[in-house]
């Protein structure tokens, strides 16, 4: 045999082996597309995700995802339609269009408006007191800074006997 004939057989064999392997492919991506959809629903049969749910409906719903993935769904699709039969409010994590969206924007924009808010109290807090403390203490008498110093070495002694 010559060299050539010899390299186009063992290309050859390359090739139905690769064939093989995309023939055992889609199996693989059908049941990651299925498990991917699974895993964004909610169940209609119980108040557990659709994953997890022991219901006998819901691992009836999940065969069916598992068979239309089979088919060439994407995962989106076998939401969608889980979704068109049973309704939107058994998606987990709403999307980010439409009213869905205000689920993504609103808390993050309440967090900050809350945070300016606090920050603002706090900043008049501190404004206040300190006003307060200098403006409108009087100040402290020799009598009254004596009685303090004498209160402060009876809690010292106080403090330093077993």
């Amino acid at each position: 045999m010559t060299r050539s004939i010899r390299l186009a057989l063992v290309l050859l064999a390359l090739a139905l082996l690769a064939g093989r392997a995309d023939a055992q492919h889609p199996p693989d991506v059908a049941a990651r597309n299925a498990a991917e959809a699974i895993s964004q629903l909610k169940s209609p049969f119980g108040p557990h995700m659709l994953d997890i749910c022991p219901n006998e409906q819901a691992e009836e719903l999940r065969n069916q995802i598992r068979a239309a993935a089979s088919g060439g769904s994407t995962p989106d699709e076998l939401v969608d339609q889980v979704l068109a039969r049973y309704g939107k409010e058994y998606l987990v994590v709403p999307r980010a269009e439409g009213i869905g969206l205000w689920a993504w924007l609103l808390p993050p924009v309440m967090l900050l408006i809350g945070a300016v808010f606090v920050q603002g109290r706090i900043r008049r807090m501190r404004g206040q007191g300190s006003a307060l403390s200098v403006a409108g203490a009087p100040p402290m008498s020799d009598d009254e800074r004596a009685q303090l110093n004498a209160a402060m070495r009876d809690f010292e002694r106080e403090d330093d006997e077993p």
